[in-house]
């Protein structure tokens, strides 16, 4: 499962962020492009990630977040 999240702050300015699941013994790695709110970002993906979790299958979903 792979979630993208663009967050546009500003009309000029995008930023990704790439949630993706690895083995099962492995933690959930996140790459970012920035370190502005991580933390909202973080928990937000993790939400997105776990929804999907439950609806099973392997699925590509991308969400725009717009302020």
């Amino acid at each position: 499962v792979d979630v993208m999240l663009e967050l546009n702050k500003h009309r000029s300015r995008k930023q990704s962020i790439l949630l993706q699941e690895t083995t099962d013994d492995e933690l959930l790695q996140i790459a970012t492009t920035t370190t502005d709110e991580s933390h909202v970002i973080h928990e937000l993906l993790l939400h997105i990630w776990l929804y999907l979790m439950t609806l099973g299958g392997n699925l590509s979903v991308v969400v725009s977040v717009s302020e």
